[in-house]
């Protein structure tokens, strides 16, 4: 089953493409089938003020945005969590497929010297 993933503002989720209308699933709540109108509420949840839903929240991303995404994600626990060792591995990844993101490299320099003050 070809699926694809979409990454919306907030919560990921899975695409299928079926010739009569997309599908789209919810892989954190079970597998639920979502709707076009499904995908725009959950949208709303997710904010606690109003977000107008775009077309563009249900496109589908490749698998390096999917990994970046995991890692941001992977990035923001280690640095709540004041492991900070982590948070640079991470920030390393990130720079390997994304070499030219300009915050990970300033995030990459305070990590290091949040960790040399550290030690």
């Amino acid at each position: 089953m070809p699926l694809q993933g979409v990454g919306m503002p907030g919560h990921f989720i899975m695409k299928y493409a079926e010739p009569e209308g997309d599908i789209y699933i919810d892989p954190f709540n079970q597998g639920q089938i979502l709707s076009r109108q499904a995908c725009g509420e959950l949208n709303q949840q997710l904010y606690s003020e109003p977000v107008p839903f775009q077309e563009t929240f249900l496109a589908p991303v490749s698998k390096k945005q999917i990994l970046a995404r995991m890692l941001m994600n992977l990035k923001a626990i280690y640095i709540h969590t004041k492991d900070y060792l982590k948070a640079l591995s991470v920030v390393e990844r990130l720079l390997i497929i994304q070499p030219d993101v300009e915050q990970e490299m300033k995030d990459r320099a305070a990590l290091r010297n949040l960790i040399r003050m550290l030690n």
